[in-house]
């Protein structure tokens, strides 16, 4: 018996069928302009990210007036804040790790919020600001309010007793512009704390004399 073919298929012998034939996929057609362009985007995000970092390592972060300080101020931390800006040979800030050496000083000139610190603003030691006088007082418990600083802003209150009336005028009970200049950290011997404030010049007589006196009281006040 004898098998016969389609026309047009492979031929059959003795039962045998060959395999169909595999066809060879088509390859995709690479596009030349599109490769060019995933390179170029590559390499521009390395480089973007590479000038990013670069500018980053190249900032310095250093000291910001954070508030108002007035001439012969006592600096606290709390006027002092951290900013970053590119290094730059015309400035001379002071770098954030030199905070210690800013705090605890007194500004020489008013400092405004956002500039940036000079050593050039910092005095080296107390400086008494024009039309004021330092006076010194001795402040026993209940003169004074506990956690006083330096730089606190006081109001100066004088006790009956020290009011004499010099060619016939009355002392002013309360002096109620002030500014503790100095302050010992701890009691002396008698249990006393030895402060220097700040008090308008036509005041300092007042003042004095109150504290001669032991009749001078200090009240903390809002800054």
């Amino acid at each position: 018996m004898s098998v016969t073919a389609d026309r047009g298929s492979a031929p059959v012998r003795d039962g045998y069928l060959p395999p169909i034939a595999r066809t060879k996929p088509l390859m995709r057609r690479r596009s030349l302009p599109m490769i060019a362009i995933g390179i170029l985007c590559t390499f521009g995000g390395a480089l973007g990210f590479g000038l990013i970092y670069l500018g980053a390592h190249d900032r310095q972060a250093v000291l910001v007036v954070a508030r108002t300080v007035e001439p012969g101020e006592l600096i606290r931390d709390s006027h002092l804040r951290v900013a970053r800006i590119a290094a730059d040979e015309g400035l001379r800030p002071i770098a954030e790790r030199e905070r210690g050496s800013v705090v605890g000083r007194r500004a020489a000139v008013a400092l405004a919020p956002g500039t940036l610190i000079t050593r050039s603003q910092i005095g080296d030691g107390p400086r008494i600001a024009p039309g004021f006088s330092a006076v010194g007082l001795s402040l026993k418990p209940g003169q004074f309010p506990p956690g006083l600083e330096a730089g606190d802003r006081v109001m100066l209150i004088v006790s009956a007793g020290a009011q004499t009336p010099a060619e016939g005028t009355a002392r002013p009970p309360v002096i109620p512009e002030a500014q503790v200049l100095q302050i010992s950290p701890a009691p002396d011997h008698s249990g006393s704390v030895l402060a220097s404030v700040l008090v308008p010049t036509p005041h300092a007589p007042d003042a004095a004399r109150a504290a001669a006196a032991g009749q001078a009281s200090l009240a903390l006040v809002g800054s």
